[in-house]
């Protein structure tokens, strides 16, 4: 079983494609929809599907995703895929801040975000392949774009109370021509795991490389297999 988690602006529907292909090589998919008022509210709807497998899952983490897979128990193990792993204390930030006052250039994410009257932030649809599908097919960039949404704008605020990294074995994916996260801190985050990975791909590489995601997902589940 594989629970996917979802990122910011994001929803379960931009997994139809990955959920289709594992599917059909008999791994069950669980995308539960993270569109919840706090942090808290997001992992106990990550929780709840963890629940609902018969054993402990794969989760598979994009983005934003990382900040709830971190705190979730019952888990197998966890791929970070391009994602936010952050220690107690921590915000989204604090790490953008670091990473300003390190390269002095600022950060990817902050120059396409758009406050609304509605206390959401918006990603224009002309920003958005830019920022989250630049190696995706123009048609798979469309489609991705329009199933954006608002997301809320205190989200950069949100730090974690626990995390399972003591008792959850994790690899990280780090995307090298990512526009959005940006390359060092995926390597920050990336020494906070068990193995790293990198790829040449943009930030949604589940959308632009399946392949190379169904490849880790097998890998994974037959290297848990042979560990238990």
């Amino acid at each position: 079983m594989l629970i996917a988690l979802h990122g910011s602006w994001h929803q379960p529907a931009h997994f139809a494609d990955l959920t289709s292909r594992l599917t059909s090589l008999g791994i069950d998919v669980l995308a539960p929809d993270l569109d919840k008022d706090s942090l808290p509210d997001r992992i106990a709807a990550a929780q709840q599907a963890i629940d609902s497998c018969p054993e402990p899952p794969l989760v598979l983490a994009h983005s934003f995703g990382g900040l709830v897979a971190g705190s979730l128990t019952g888990v197998r193990h966890i791929i970070y895929l391009a994602s936010y792993v952050l220690d107690p204390g921590e915000t989204a930030v604090d790490v953008a801040v670091r990473a300003i006052e390190q390269t002095g250039t600022p950060d990817p994410l902050l120059t396409v975000m758009t406050p609304g009257p509605d206390g959401h932030t918006h990603v224009a649809p002309e920003n958005a392949r830019e920022t989250f599908f630049a190696d995706c097919s123009a048609e798979v960039a469309e489609a991705a774009t329009q199933l954006l949404r608002p997301e809320r704008d205190d989200i950069g605020q949100w730090t974690p109370t626990w995390v399972n990294r003591e008792v959850t074995r994790s690899t990280y994916v780090q995307c090298e021509q990512d526009r959005a996260l940006r390359p060092e801190i995926q390597e920050q985050f990336a020494a906070r795991c068990n193995e790293t990975l990198a790829w040449p791909t943009s930030h949604s590489a589940y959308l632009s490389r399946p392949d190379l995601v169904l490849d880790l997902i097998r890998r994974t589940n037959s290297t848990d297999a042979s560990q238990v």
